[in-house]
């Protein structure tokens, strides 16, 4: 697997398990705890990967560009959370 596909893998399992298990169940409709909750996914997925990656030197490609673990996955994260956390708030009532 390449570092990428593995970085990939680790930011769906967070976000599937947060909006549709996590999320319903400590934040509902609370836009305050839902960025709470979020943060705090966001979090563990820079831990994971910084876990794996940090100091290896590893690079990763995105869009053409080279970055390293951080910014890989968080621009990752970022474009793989969207259509979920749209999804999650107008669900919940919180965009209308």
């Amino acid at each position: 697997m390449t570092p990428e596909s593995l970085v990939l893998l680790i930011n769906l399992t967070i976000i599937v398990v947060g909006y549709l298990i996590v999320f319903p169940r400590t934040a509902g409709n609370d836009l305050k705890r839902l960025f709470q909750s979020d943060l705090c996914a966001s979090l563990a997925a820079l831990a994971i990967s910084g876990n794996r990656f940090m100091g290896t030197g590893v690079t990763f490609s995105f869009l053409g560009l080279e970055l390293g673990w951080f910014g890989f996955t968080l621009m990752s994260y970022l474009c793989l959370e969207v259509p979920f956390s749209l999804w999650y708030l107008k669900r919940h009532g919180i965009l209308n």
